[in-house]
């Protein structure tokens, strides 16, 4: 436990996204140094595929702080959402799917209220690519946000409503 001021600081509570995690029963493989959903191959072939359609983490005990495997957990199945919900990858682009599933994942976050925010180098490294796609279509946003809602919304399905995870309105 953490002190500040003389007062002890609750350990972050991480549990809503273990459920959420363990609720989805996506294909989760750990290992390597690098996060990364494996999408259906051959392409457009889900759920008929033959290969892929999995996500890939780095041990938990290799993300410092704790809680950016939850963010990036979050974040990889924002992608395994993807064929799930409709997004075609191919035609909207890695950019727009990177900022849809940054977004579900600080969505999902809220609404389960996982703590987020500890770690901000994953975010800051997609900036550049999203700032100068803003510039050439001011509706992209937009796009990334429906997305966004539409993956938070299916993966928020596997535990329940806010309310019945204990989350105020």
């Amino acid at each position: 436990m953490h002190e500040e001021a003389g007062q002890p600081l609750a350990e972050p509570d991480f549990q809503p996204a273990e459920e959420l995690i363990a609720a989805t029963k996506a294909d989760i493989r750990f290992g390597g140094n690098r996060a990364y959903y494996s999408r259906p191959l051959p392409t457009g072939t889900f759920p008929n595929h033959i290969a892929g359609d999995f996500i890939v983490l780095p041990p938990k005990a290799t993300f410092d702080p704790p809680g950016s495997f939850y963010e990036t957990a979050v974040h990889e199945l924002a992608h395994w959402s993807e064929v799930r919900t409709g997004w075609d990858y191919e035609k909207q682009g890695y950019a727009l799917g990177e900022l849809a599933a940054e977004i579900a994942s600080c969505y999902v976050a809220a609404e389960l209220g996982i703590p987020q925010g500890e770690g901000l180098g994953n975010h800051a490294a997609y900036l550049k690519s999203w700032l100068e796609a803003l510039k050439n279509d001011r509706n992209w946003i937009f796009k990334a946000a429906k997305q966004a809602g539409k993956a938070t919304d299916f993966l928020l399905a596997f535990v329940g409503e806010p309310e019945a995870v204990g989350v105020a309105q």
